[in-house]
């Protein structure tokens, strides 16, 4: 028994120091407050928890923001974590952002355009200030500007906690992500965002999800959100949808149009949207920490890459082991089948075989020659007067001799026929011996129409001698009207 209550609280002591070494943490930074959000995983990705804020004593000039450090300390108690990882928004006024239309550069010249620029279109004084850009469709660009001595005390006082930053970025670009998160219908149409939390009292407005306007708001909302849309709709579009986050925002949601959401302190969804941002432009960060999260980077992704090229060798074994085993089971089952599958080709080339002495039968037939449809196409053709003596044929060349009234008459005959061409007397015509009629020799070349070509014609009774047509003796076509 004592070895496994030993055992259980041995496991229950390291669960709990995994939860405290895995423990992230999104964090708005305002003058007067700190808001924490603790995160909670669900189906449809990470949504935010519970909620924990802080009133700070303004920072020291020279000693940092020993406030903020303590705050943050007693968080960590309270949650029961020994560190982890902090992405930072930052309220006004250590966090500022705008939508500006800028020169059509990229890159790093257009973040260096931002920085050299920092003045001109924020209230930095003339300290140094640390910025940060992300392009948005249609020539326009989301920028961020904080002072570089706040974000300085800030990242001291965090590290000094015993946690390390994931990333920093202005609280309006971390708001608008959150809402793009929670609130569906947001990347489609034109919607109106108006916060109204100490630090973080402004409005916001999107078309598609993209930030289009940025504007602060020095007065609580309350009972001006009518204000607020018409403020909104000053260019005319009118927006399809409202969110209102702060105090007031259960007070202020109706059934009004356009239609209007309620969402918690606008200060947690910043917190939130840090987390969602992870690193995402736009970033202030000193290039200290820059380099830090750059090489910490580099080292996860190395991890990565590593543990990747891993799975992928031991995937790759199994692979082919398990390729091995299937082709000893289809090597073993094509043995069996092998007696089985020679049986079969053979059988196949029989049929073949016999559908090939087929086809050559079958051309055979098409391709002789149709003597049937020639003499009758002769017996049609030749004149009334006219009978054959003799016939010959060779290669589709014949050659008859005959007797006629008129040898002058039979070659027009011939030619009229579809199945005679090239037809020519092959010896000078002769009377004969009797003086009755001519004796002619002729030669033609024949072919069956492609009407009459390869049908052999039906067999038919015999003619009736008094039907029109009779064979003469000898072998001769002749014809004679019946009375």
């Amino acid at each position: 028994m004592r070895r496994e209550r030993a055992r259980a609280a041995g496991r229950r002591s390291a669960r709990r120091q995994w939860r405290r070494r895995t423990l992230h943490l999104g964090l708005a930074v305002g003058p007067e407050r700190v808001v924490a959000v603790q995160l909670r995983r669900t189906l449809r990705g990470v949504r935010p928890g519970r909620v924990l804020a802080r009133d700070l004593a303004p920072p020291e000039e020279d000693r940092g923001w020993p406030g903020l450090t303590a705050a943050l300390i007693e968080l960590r108690r309270e949650l029961g974590a020994a560190g982890g990882r902090l992405d930072i928004a930052l309220l006004r006024p250590f966090g500022h952002a705008k939508v500006l239309r800028l020169p059509p550069v990229r890159g790093r010249a257009l973040s260096a355009l931002v920085a050299r620029n920092a003045r001109r279109y924020f209230l930095v004084g003339v300290d140094p200030a640390l910025t940060g850009v992300r392009p948005i469709p249609g020539r326009l660009a989301l920028v961020g500007c904080a002072p570089d001595a706040a974000v300085e005390r800030i990242t001291a006082a965090v590290t000094g906690a015993g946690f390390r930053i994931g990333g920093i970025t202005p609280a309006s670009a971390a708001l608008v992500e959150a809402v793009r998160t929670l609130v569906p219908g947001v990347r489609r149409g034109r919607t109106a965002i108006l916060a109204d939390s100490p630090g973080c009292a402004e409005l916001l407005l999107l078309e598609r999800g993209a930030p289009r306007r940025i504007e602060p708001r020095s007065a609580p909302l309350g009972e001006e959100v009518d204000a607020a849309v018409r403020a909104a709709s000053a260019d005319g579009a009118v927006p399809d949808r409202v969110v209102i986050c702060g105090e007031e925002a259960g007070r202020a949601a109706s059934d009004a149009r356009p239609a209007r959401v309620a969402l918690p302190d606008a200060a947690a969804l910043a917190a939130y949207g840090a987390v969602l941002l992870a690193g995402a432009p736009p970033q202030l960060l000193p290039s200290g920490l820059e380099a830090e999260l750059r090489h910490r980077a580099g080292g996860r992704s190395v991890r990565l890459a590593a543990a990747a090229a891993g799975l992928l060798v031991a995937a790759g074994a199994l692979h082919l082991r398990g390729l091995g085993d299937e082709l000893a089971a289809v090597e073993a089952r094509r043995r069996a089948l092998s007696a089985a599958v020679a049986e079969a080709f053979t059988a196949k080339r029989s049929v073949e075989d016999v559908r090939a002495r087929l086809e050559a039968i079958g051309n055979a037939d098409a391709e002789r020659t149709d003597w049937i449809g020639l003499f009758a196409e002769l017996a049609r053709t030749l004149p009334d007067s006219a009978y054959l003596v003799s016939l010959a044929a060779d290669s589709g060349r014949l050659r008859i001799e005959g007797s006629a009234a008129s040898a002058s008459s039979v070659v027009p005959a011939l030619e009229g026929s579809p199945w005679f061409r090239d037809v020519a007397l092959a010896a000078p015509v002769l009377l004969n011996e009797r003086g009755a009629g001519e004796r002619f020799t002729i030669t033609l070349d024949f072919e069956a129409p492609a009407a009459h070509a390869g049908v052999r014609p039906e067999r038919t009774e015999a003619p009736r001698e008094d039907e029109g047509r009779t064979r003469a003796a000898g072998g001769r076509l002749a014809r004679r009207d019946t009375p």
